[in-house]
C-alpha cells in the first residue's frame, strides 16, 4: 500500500469526519495519525562534524558542542578530528582528559568535558573482508548509513541494525545499540575483535581468546577505555526483507503481541498516545523483484499526533482516533535490501528514555507505560517496543538476558522531566537496565545492582586507565570516582 494514502484526500469518510469536528474543536489534520511513524524515532544527524562544529565555533573565541538535540552543551578546550592512527595516538597521550564524539547521538552527557573532545570522522570506512567467513575490519570511526552501504558492495550486511544509522561504529558498540528480533543480539555482539588505543596510545588488541578479560569490558565501554579504531564484524550475506505496517488496538496486541513477536523475525510495535491503537512493523526475508519505499511520512504522522493533542481535548482523542485509524489497515508494504527498510529517516528532534525489560516481564511494564502516559494529557510521541536477545558483554544492558526494550520521547522543545520522574519509576519497577544512551537518573548504587560483572568492568577501567584520562563528570560519578 502506498505510505501516504492516510494524508490522501481520496480518503473521504476521515476528511469529512475532520470537516465537520473541527467547528468544535479547531482545524485538525489528522488523516495520518496512522502512518508509519516507524521506530518512532523522527531523529536527525547533525548536520556537520564534530570538526566542523568546532571550526564554525572558533571564530567566537570560545568552542561549543552539543548533541544533537541540544539537551547536552559543553564548552572543551578543543575538538579534534586526527586523520591516521598516529595523530590519534598523539592526541591521546598529551592531552589531560579526552571524551570521543560520533554523532552527538546520545541523550546522556557522554560526551562532555571542558578538555578534548575527539571525533573519530576521518578513520572510517571497511578496511578489509573475507568473503568466505561473511567477516569485515571496520575503522570505528564509520557511520552505520556508510558501513550499511559498503557491506552491500561486497554482498554482506550486519546481523543486526537499530532503526537509525547516524550513529558511528564505536559510539554504537559503545552504548550497545540494537534492533529488533527475538534471535538478534545488540550490534557489539556481533564484533568478533576489537583494537582498542589505550590511554599510553597504545594499540590493544581484544577478543575471546586475547586479553579475553578487556574484550568482555570493550564491547561496552561508554568510551572509558579508550578509542575503538577498529572493530572486525560477524556478517552474513546481504539479502532483502520485506517491510509491512499495519494498525491493531492496542487491547489486542497485549493478548496477541508475545506470539507475533515469537514468529516474526524483526518486529516491533508503537502504542499512539490517547488513541488505544499501535503501529505493528515486521521484516522478514524475501526473495523476488524489489518494491522500494516511498518517501516516509514519518514526520507528517508525528505532526499529527501533536495536532490532536494541541486541538482535540484529551477525553475525545479515544473518539476522533475510532474514526480516523482502522483496525488491521496496512499502512505501508515495501521490499528492498535489508537496511534500506530496517532503517528510517528522522526529521524531527526529541529527547528519550528506553529502558530494557527482562522479557518475562515486558507486556506488564509496557502495559503500564501506555496506561500512564494516556492519563498525561501533553503526551503524543509513540511509546515504542522491541526485543532483543541477550549477551555477555559486562556492560551489556542486555547481558545475560532477553529484554523487551521500552521508549518513551518528547519534543527537544518541550518540558521532558516527566520520562524520568514519571515513567522511570515504572521502568525501574520492573528491574529494567537503562540505555546507555538515553535519558536515566541511575547512579552507582543502583548501577552495581543492576549489573553483575559492574566492579569487573571497573578493575579493567583501573588498570587501562589509572590517571582517569577517558573519564568525565557523568562517568566519574557512576563509576564512584574521586
Amino acid at each position: 500500500m502506498n505510505p501516504v494514502s492516510m494524508h490522501s484526500p481520496n480518503n473521504p469518510d476521515r476528511r469529512a469526519f475532520l470537516k465537520n469536528a473541527s467547528a468544535a474543536v479547531g482545524t485538525v489534520a489528522l488523516g495520518g495519525v496512522a502512518t508509519t511513524l516507524s521506530g518512532c524515532g523522527n531523529a536527525v544527524a547533525p548536520q556537520t562534524t564534530a570538526g566542523e562544529q568546532a571550526r564554525l565555533q572558533a571564530g567566537l573565541g570560545q568552542l561549543t558542542w552539543n548533541n544533537w538535540s541540544e539537551g547536552q552543551t559543553c564548552h572543551p578546550q578543543a575538538i579534534l578530528t586526527p586523520t591516521s592512527e598516529a595523530e590519534l595516538a598523539q592526541i591521546i597521550r598529551n592531552a589531560p582528559n579526552v571524551r570521543f564524539v560520533g554523532s552527538g547521538h546520545s541523550f546522556m552527557p557522554l560526551v562532555c568535558t571542558e578538555q578534548t573532545i575527539v571525533s573519530l570522522d576521518p578513520l572510517a570506512g571497511v578496511m578489509a573482508h573475507d568473503a568466505q567467513k561473511v567477516t569485515a575490519t571496520v575503522l570505528g570511526g564509520t557511520k552505520l548509513s556508510q558501513l550499511a552501504r559498503d557491506l552491500e558492495v561486497i554482498g554482506q550486511e550486519t546481523i543486526n541494525l537499530p532503526d537509525v544509522l547516524y550513529q558511528s561504529l564505536a559510539g554504537a558498540m559503545s552504548t550497545a545499540t540494537h534492533g529488533t528480533g527475538k534471535d538478534t543480539c545488540a550490534m557489539h555482539h556481533y564484533a568478533t575483535q576489537i583494537k582498542l588505543m589505550t590511554a599510553d596510545g597504545q594499540i590493544l588488541t581484544c577478543n575471546a581468546q586475547e586479553n579475553a578479560d578487556v574484550w568482555s569490558a570493550a564491547q561496552v565501554s561508554l568510551g572509558a577505555l579508550g578509542a575503538i579504531t577498529e572493530v572486525t564484524l560477524q556478517n552474513r550475506p546481504a539479502r532483502q526483507l520485506h517491510r509491512k505496517v499495519w494498525v491493531q488496538t492496542l487491547q489486542s496486541v497485549l493478548r496477541d503481541g508475545a506470539t507475533l513477536f515469537e514468529q516474526l523475525e524483526h518486529f516491533e510495535l508503537l502504542y499512539l498516545p490517547h488513541t488505544g491503537f499501535c503501529i505493528l512493523i515486521s521484516h522478514t526475508p524475501y526473495e523476488g523483484e524489489m518494491e522500494p519505499r516511498l518517501a516516509s511520512m514519518d514526520d507528517d504522522g508525528l505532526n499529527d499526533l501533536k495536532q490532536l493533542r494541541d486541538k482535540v481535548p484529551a477525553f475525545l482523542r479515544p473518539l476522533f482516533a475510532r474514526f480516523l485509524i482502522k483496525d488491521g489497515e496496512v499502512l505501508e508494504e515495501a521490499k528492498d535490501q535489508s537496511w534500506r527498510v530496517l532503517a528510517q529517516p528522522r526529521p524531527s528532534k526529541f529527547n528519550e528514555s528506553e529502558y530494557h525489560i527482562p522479557k518475562e516481564h515486558g507486556f506488564a511494564c509496557f502495559e503500564r507505560v501506555c496506561a500512564t502516559m494516556d492519563q498525561m494529557p501533553d503526551t503524543y510521541y509513540p511509546i515504542e517496543f522491541r526485543l532483543t536477545k541477550g549477551d555477555d558483554a559486562w556492560l551489556s544492558p542486555f547481558y545475560q538476558r532477553d529484554c523487551h526494550s521500552i521508549a518513551v520521547h518528547a519534543s527537544h522543545v518541550e518540558p521532558h522531566d516527566y520520562l524520568i520522574g514519571t515513567i522511570g519509576p515504572i521502568f525501574k519497577h520492573f528491574g529494567g537496565r537503562p540505555h546507555w544512551g538515553k535519558l536515566n537518573d541511575l547512579g552507582f548504587k543502583e548501577l552495581a545492582e543492576l549489573y553483575p560483572r559492574w566492579q569487573d568492568f571497573l578493575r579493567i577501567r583501573a588498570q587501562l586507565d589509572p590517571r582517569g584520562k577517558f573519564v568525565n563528570d557523568y562517568t566519574r560519578r557512576i563509576f564512584n570516582l574521586a
